[in-house]
C-alpha cells in the first residue's frame, strides 16, 4: 500500500506562515552551518534586488530560501533520527501519565458541572449540545475519534497534536480579548493531557472578521492553506454566515479534509439561534449520518446551555431568552469562568461571566465550547490509550496482535485516500465535479492569519520561466491597519490589558496585492497542478466587490497561459467577492514554458483599484 504523501513532498505547495511568524511547516528540522551560510548568502542577494520585485514578492522568495533550510521539504519525518523516534515513541509510562492527566481533567469538569441537568457527560458530550451524542455506544463516529487520537499518540514523527480552525469573527473572538476565545481556552484546558503524553497541543486559529468580505463559501476552498494540511482535527465556525443552509460548504469541507494527510474529522462549532442543533432537520440529519465514519459532528453552544437547565426553552422565540441577551452574566450556575483570579477587579469578573457580548460569544459562552471539546476529545483519547495498552508489547512497543488487526494499523502510516475511496461516492449536496476529487483545492490566501501552504505563488518579474519576463510588474502588497489594533476589543478589556496587547489582540487582517493604474504593469501568478482546472480570483474588501473590480470592469485584462480570457465567461463564484475565471480544463492552452501562469493587468481608462486577496485552484 503506498504511503500517504507528506505535505512537504509536493513541489507545488510552498509554506506560508501566520503573520509571517507562526510555524509555517508541519515539522521542524535542523540545518547544517554550511547550508545555513549558503541560504543566508542567497537570501542577502535576493534582498538586494527587492526594489525590483516589490516587498511581498521579495518576502516570498526570501522566505522560500530560508524555509529550504528549516523544513524537511522532501522527506518529512523520514529524516528524524532514531533518537528522535525513541523520544516520541509511546511507552507504558507515557500511557499511564496521559491516562492520569485525562482522568484528572474529566473529574475537574464533572465537579464543575455536577449541578447542571444530567451532569458533565450530558451537557458536554450528549445529544443536544452535540448534534449526535458521543459514546452512548461505540459507533463509527467514536471509532474515528479513537483512531485519530491513537495514530497521533503512536506516530514517532509527531510531537504536536494540531487542531485547525477556519471561521469568522466568532472564531477570532472579536469583542473579547484573544485570551478568552474558545481556541485559547481549549489549549489551556486540554494541553496538560498531551503534555503528559510527551506531546504539545496546538490550535491554529484562522478566524477572519467579516470586513474582508469572506465567508464559508470561499474559505472552505482554502482549508490546506488557512490551516496546516497535516492537522488532526478541523473546526468550522461560520454559523451566522450560513443563513438557512451551509450544507454544500460543509460537505465539501468534510470530503476535502478526508483527503488531507491525516484525514481529520470536521466539527462544526455553531453559536447561532438554532436550538435544534441540526439533528431535528432531516437534510442536516442525513448529512450527519452520511459522514458518521468520518467523525463529522456539530456542537451548538446555545442549545447546550439551555439543555443544562431544569427548564424548557421557548422554541418560538429562542433568541429572546434572557440568557442570550447582550452582556448577560451567568449561565444559571456560574457567574464567571473557572480561570477568574480573585485578585482581579470586579469588572473583570463580570466580563468573564458574559455568555454573549452581542452576537459574539463572551468568555463564559466560549468556556462551554472549550469544555465540550476537551471532555469529548479526552474520552476518545482515554479509549485510545486503553486499546493501545491492550495490544502493545511493553518491551518492543509494537503490537502483539496480528498486524492486519484493526488496532495494529495505528502503528502504520495512513494509506492515500483518493476520490474513489470517498463514501458516499456520490455526494448529497456538493457538486461532484469539485468535491469528488483526488486532492483538495489549493489556495493563495494573502489575508492573515494562515498556517498552511499556498498553491499559486507570485512569480518574480525576472524569473526565466515568467512569460512576461522583463515587463513592468509593480503591483504592491497591502495589509489593513497596524499590527496592534484595538478596534475589535471592548473598551474595558483595552483598559485592563493595554500593556499586554499580545494577550488581547487577535491578528486577523484583510490583505492582498493591488494596483490602480496601467503604469503598475502586471501581477503574474504561477499556478499549481490542477485536477479539474477551475480558477477563481477573490478581491478585497467587502461582500460584493468582485462585480465592480473584475466582472463589470472592461479595463482589466486577465491572461491564462498567454491567452486573454473573455470576461463575459466569468461568473461570481464561490462568493460574491470572487470571480470564477476558468471552469475546468476544457479549452485550456498549454503555456510555452510547460507551466501554468496567470497574468492580471489594468488597461488605460481603469477607474477601479483592484486588490487580489485569493487565488483558488482545483
Amino acid at each position: 500500500m503506498p504511503k500517504k504523501q507528506n505535505p512537504n513532498d509536493d513541489d507545488e505547495l510552498v509554506p506560508l506562515s501566520a503573520n509571517n511568524s507562526a510555524s509555517s511547516s508541519p515539522h521542524d528540522a535542523s540545518v547544517s552551518k554550511r547550508s545555513l551560510t549558503r541560504y543566508l548568502a542567497i537570501g542577502l542577494i535576493v534582498m538586494v534586488g527587492c526594489y525590483h520585485l516589490g516587498r511581498f514578492t521579495c518576502m516570498l522568495e526570501h522566505q522560500e530560501l530560508l524555509e529550504e533550510g528549516h523544513v524537511e521539504s522532501k522527506s518529512s519525518g523520514k529524516s528524524k533520527s532514531k533518537k528522535d523516534e525513541a523520544d516520541h515513541a509511546m511507552t507504558p509510562a507515557k500511557i499511564a501519565a496521559a491516562r492520569s492527566a485525562g482522568q484528572e481533567l474529566l473529574s475537574l469538569l464533572d465537579d464543575y458541572y455536577q449541578h447542571h441537568k444530567g451532569g458533565a457527560s450530558h451537557i458536554l458530550m450528549g445529544k443536544g449540545g452535540w448534534s449526535k451524542g458521543w459514546f452512548d455506544t461505540l459507533g463509527k463516529r467514536e471509532e474515528k475519534m479513537i483512531d485519530t487520537m491513537a495514530r497521533a499518540l503512536l506516530n514517532p514523527h509527531q510531537s504536536v497534536f494540531k487542531i485547525g480552525l477556519i471561521g469568522s469573527s466568532v472564531a477570532a473572538g472579536h469583542d473579547n480579548c484573544r485570551y478568552d476565545n474558545y481556541p485559547e481556552q481549549l489549549i489551556r484546558t486540554w494541553q496538560s493531557v498531551w503534555n503528559a503524553a510527551g506531546m504539545e497541543l496546538q490550535v491554529q486559529n484562522a478566524g477572519q472578521g467579516g470586513g474582508c468580505g469572506d465567508s464559508h463559501k470561499n474559505q472552505v476552498w482554502c482549508v490546506q492553506q488557512n490551516v496546516s494540511p497535516d492537522v488532526d482535527i478541523v473546526h468550522y465556525s461560520w454559523s451566522y454566515f450560513e443563513g438557512n443552509d451551509g450544507r454544500n460548504e460543509r460537505e465539501s469541507l468534510v470530503r476535502w479534509s478526508h483527503l488531507l494527510a491525516k484525514s481529520p474529522p470536521v466539527h462544526f462549532i455553531n453559536v447561532n439561534f438554532d436550538t435544534t442543533c441540526l439533528w431535528e432537520k432531516p437534510d442536516e440529519n442525513a448529512l450527519l449520518n452520511a459522514y458518521e465514519e468520518y467523525g463529522y459532528n456539530a456542537f451548538c453552544m446555545r442549545y447546550a446551555l439551555i439543555n443544562s437547565l431544569n427548564r424548557p426553552i421557548d422554541r418560538e422565540r429562542p433568541a429572546e431568552d434572557v440568557m442570550f441577551e447582550g452582556n448577560h452574566v451567568g449561565d444559571g450556575f456560574h457567574n464567571y469562568t473557572r480561570y477568574y483570579d480573585s485578585s482581579e477587579p470586579d469588572e473583570r469578573r463580570d466580563s468573564l461571566g458574559v455568555i454573549l457580548r452581542n452576537w459574539h460569544p463572551g468568555p463564559l459562552g466560549f468556556q462551554i465550547i472549550s469544555d465540550a471539546l476537551s471532555y469529548t476529545y479526552t474520552k476518545a483519547l482515554l479509549a485510545a490509550l486503553e486499546r493501545i495498552e491492550r495490544v502493545m508489547d511493553p518491551k518492543t512497543l509494537l503490537p502483539t496482535k496480528n498486524e492486519e488487526a484493526p488496532d495494529a494499523q495505528w502503528w502504520k502510516e495512513r494509506p492515500i485516500v483518493l476520490a474513489r475511496d470517498l463514501t458516499p461516492h456520490d455526494p448529497l449536496v456538493c457538486d461532484p465535479k469539485y468535491c469528488t476529487v483526488d486532492e483538495p483545492p489549493k489556495c493563495l490566501n494573502l489575508e492573515l492569519p494562515t498556517f498552511g501552504y499556498w498553491g499559486a505563488s507570485i512569480t518574480p518579474p525576472e524569473d526565466d520561466l515568467n512569460p512576461w519576463k522583463g515587463l513592468p510588474q509593480n503591483w504592491q502588497t497591502w495589509k489593513e491597519g497596524e499590527d496592534i489594533r484595538w478596534d475589535k476589543v471592548s473598551r474595558f478589556e483595552i483598559s485592563y490589558y493595554e500593556d499586554q496587547p499580545e494577550k488581547c489582540i487577535f491578528p486577523d487582517h484583510c490583505a492582498g496585492i493591488r494596483a490602480a493604474s496601467p503604469q503598475e504593469g502586471r501581477v503574474v501568478f504561477k499556478l499549481p497542478k490542477m485536477e479539474v482546472g477551475m480558477i477563481a480570483l477573490c478581491v478585497c474588501c467587502g461582500k460584493e466587490v468582485a462585480q465592480a473590480q473584475i466582472l463589470d470592469n472592461p479595463y482589466i485584462e486577465i491572461q491564462f497561459n498567454e491567452r486573454i480570457l473573455d470576461n463575459s465567461t466569468f461568473d461570481l463564484y464561490p462568493e460574491k467577492k470572487c470571480v470564477r475565471i476558468v471552469n475546468d480544463h476544457s479549452g485550456t492552452v498549454v503555456g510555452s514554458t510547460g507551466h501554468a501562469y496567470l497574468s492580471i493587468r489594468l488597461l488605460e481608462g481603469n477607474m477601479e483599484e483592484v486588490t487580489i486577496s485569493h487565488v483558488i485552484t482545483l
